[in-house]
């Protein structure tokens, strides 16, 4: 469990990181954790108590919203430790007023700029290897104008991918 309420979605970056479910990680052949500090999560806002302390005692870089408009150092930072990024992006990292993503929709969100900056940046810097985009709900995106959004970031990965040969 990683928050009160029992949403496992922060499990996949706990074990990731090794934080838990060691003996299962630890079955998958070439699996190792990664370090924190080779983790940027951007967008971080309407974290559970339970997910606060464990963030700010990691080596983990957070930006909420208002910071990832100017994560040109954060981006920099990490580049210099990897040799490529993967890409998870929760469309309920997105403001609500673009349109919900799901039930978990906090407000004070990212606006698409800003999440075509920060990919951007970081295919400026670093290789995109791999990309997901996950936590959308579209019973709650009745005028798909986030699957809209998504849709967008599809096309402009494909293209950094593209440039990146």
């Amino acid at each position: 469990m990683t928050d009160a309420n029992a949403y496992l979605d922060g499990q996949a970056l706990a074990m990731i990181t090794g934080r838990c479910w060691p003996a299962m990680t630890a079955s998958v052949p070439g699996f190792h954790a990664i370090p924190d500090d080779r983790v940027l999560m951007i967008g971080t806002r309407a974290l559970d108590e339970l997910e606060v302390g464990p963030l700010k005692d990691s080596d983990i870089t957070t930006l909420d919203a208002a910071q990832a408009r100017d994560s040109s150092a954060a981006v920099t930072a990490l580049a210099a430790r990897v040799d490529a990024v993967h890409i998870h992006l929760d469309l309920d990292a997105y403001d609500p007023s673009i349109a919900p993503a799901n039930s978990y929709a906090a407000p004070d969100g990212l606006f698409p700029a800003d999440v075509d900056a920060v990919l951007r940046e970081l295919s400026g810097q670093t290789r995109i290897s791999s990309a997901t985009l996950a936590s959308w709900d579209p019973a709650h995106d009745t005028d798909h104008r986030l699957r809209d959004v998504a849709l967008d970031v599809v096309d402009l990965l494909a293209a950094l991918a593209r440039s990146d040969r």
